[in-house]
């Protein structure tokens, strides 16, 4: 599956398809919030272009192919990236029970989790 925070490659493939053609994900749908957009020229050729992609939330998301973004998208795919949701820092004291809730998309009762004074150290 899809690896939130990882590079995948997106590809499209079709008929016709020149190296400005223009693809964004957006969240959910094609009206969503688009959370990549393809800013260079796809690699490959007429029949199948690739990007590079790196999507940091987990979600719903949809492949759009647009004409002129901004307007006249069509519908080329959905995925699911699985994964936690952002959360704010939680702070526990040395001598009290601590609960700390994860939230996200896919998360299974056998994930880890890794405590550390920052997301920088190495966790203990």
């Amino acid at each position: 599956g899809l690896v939130l925070g990882q590079s995948h490659t997106l590809a499209v493939s079709g008929i016709a398809l020149t190296e400005k053609v223009r693809v964004q994900v957006a969240a959910g749908s094609c009206d969503g919030e688009v959370v990549w957009t393809a800013t260079e020229p796809a690699a490959g050729d007429e029949a199948a272009r690739q990007w590079p992609v790196t999507i940091g939330l987990p979600g719903e998301f949809v492949v759009c192919q647009c004409s002129w973004c901004g307007g006249g998208v069509v519908d080329l795919g959905h995925f699911t990236i699985d994964g936690p949701m952002p959360m704010d820092d939680v702070v526990c004291w040395e001598t009290r029970a601590c609960e700390v809730w994860i939230a996200g998309i896919g998360l299974l009762e056998s994930d880890k989790v890794a405590v550390a004074p920052s997301c920088q150290t190495t966790p203990s």
